[in-house]
């Protein structure tokens, strides 16, 4: 590992604080990230509730926006949290599923990048390179074949553009900040391209760490627990149901030594 990342320290915050982690997240992986986020000891709440959205974000210590089923209420909801949570400097990780496969989401994405301090934009290659305005990345909500170059391309231009830490996940996964320090983590295995939601349960990951470490780190030690057990629940998993379950056990008893021994974690060049 070429960089160093304080998990085990971070992994005992978590554990000790069971830091509240408020979720606006689509209803398809809803159940899977409260778990994923349980199986971390932290403790997730899923709102959209209009009338208790301003004290819930103010008591919560980190907020995951993943846009995956908008509707006109869910998108007014998601701005006065963004609005209450930069006010109240709560960390903010989103998720723009589906971006460029319609002009409402990518207007929408764009819109909440503009207006509001988000910490960590997390998408796929097709997502991410939507953000920055390529055309033709997105089917549905799925990614199109993409060159690597121009996944970190576009990583760095979002991330200079909007002051922000951007994950790009795929075979590889990405990590650029504003700073344009860049990392491509190694680790993760073909299963979860197909669990759907497992790109969601990742959000809620980072959203943990996000509430003990700065933006570049919460995302690198959130692949690399998220990735890893990935690896180690396949070796051990009869198919997807019993993969999905074998994640879940082994991110909730995380072995750090194992997990910094098995992480690759490497500096990208532009």
């Amino acid at each position: 590992m070429n960089v160093e990342i304080s998990l085990e320290k971070d992994l005992s915050l978590i554990r000790k604080n069971k830091p509240l982690i408020l979720h606006l997240v689509n209803y398809v992986a809803m159940n899977d990230c409260a778990n994923v986020t349980l199986a971390l000891h932290a403790s997730p709440i899923m709102t959209s509730y209009e009338d208790e959205i301003k004290e819930i974000v103010s008591k919560s210590d980190s907020l995951y926006i993943n846009i995956g089923t908008p509707t006109r209420r869910i998108i007014d909801v998601i701005k006065q949290a963004c609005k209450v949570a930069n006010e109240n400097k709560k960390p903010i990780i989103l998720d723009p599923v589906g971006v460029g496969a319609t002009k409402a989401r990518t207007s929408f994405v764009h819109y909440l990048l503009k207006n509001y301090e988000i910490d960590v934009l997390k998408g796929n290659y097709g997502e991410i390179c939507s953000v920055a305005g390529l055309n033709n990345a997105m089917k549905g909500v799925d990614s199109l074949e993409i060159n690597e170059k121009i996944v970190l391309r576009s990583c760095k231009e979002i991330a200079r553009e909007y002051s922000i830490c951007v994950v790009a996940t795929g075979e590889k996964d990405f990590v650029v900040d504003k700073n344009e320090n860049a990392y491509v983590v190694l680790n993760g295995h073909e299963m979860l391209s197909m669990l759907t939601g497992s790109g969601c349960m990742l959000g809620s990951v980072i959203a943990c760490f996000l509430t003990t470490q700065k933006p570049l780190n919460a995302c690198l030690e959130g692949l690399v627990v998220f990735n890893v057990s990935a690896e180690i629940a396949a070796k051990h998993a009869n198919g997807l149901g019993s993969f999905k379950v074998r994640l879940l056990d082994e991110i909730s008893n995380v072995d750090t030594e194992q997990i910094k021994k098995l992480a690759r974690i490497k500096v990208c060049q532009f």
